[in-house]
């Protein structure tokens, strides 16, 4: 389990300098994930970039402030990615979660199918489908905070 992108509480809770894309992308270029999550993120936010610069920088916060809230033991790479894709479309969940079924999972667009659809297709253990739905609960919880604050 990698560490959290600071090991301090405190310096967790401090913006990173206003420029929270750049932390996104120091903290994906530094975790080591499965399938190549960290290439299909940076694509994504190359998409955005191009495409929806003010959504990016939104789900940025939403990475940040989930990473924030998770505990000193908790991995923070669901948190992360889960709110790197909080506001990704159903087609974009589509085509760049079609290999990383957690953080499909965990999205609240999926790829376009309810929650229990995709759940029951994938055949997922009851307690990933546990974890999957806490961790929808505090990508919307995080999402509505980072996007109101």
């Amino acid at each position: 389990m990698a560490p959290p992108p600071s090991s301090s509480r405190e310096n967790r809770r401090q913006p990173p300098q206003g420029d929270y894309l750049a932390w996104v992308h120091r903290v994906n270029d530094r975790w080591l994930v499965h399938q190549g999550l960290n290439t299909t993120t940076r694509d994504y936010l190359h998409y955005l970039q191009a495409t929806d610069p003010a959504r990016l920088q939104k789900v940025c916060r939403v990475a940040w402030a989930l990473v924030g809230q998770g505990g000193l033991k908790e991995d923070p790479k669901p948190l992360f990615y889960g709110g790197l894709f909080s506001l990704a479309t159903p087609e974009e969940a589509g085509q760049f979660l079609a290999d990383h079924l957690f953080t499909l999972l965990a999205s609240p667009a999926g790829d376009g199918k309810p929650f229990e659809a995709l759940a029951k297709e994938f055949a997922i253990s009851e307690a990933t489908y546990r974890k999957a739905v806490e961790m929808r609960r505090r990508i919307a919880a995080a999402r509505a905070q980072a996007l109101c604050g």
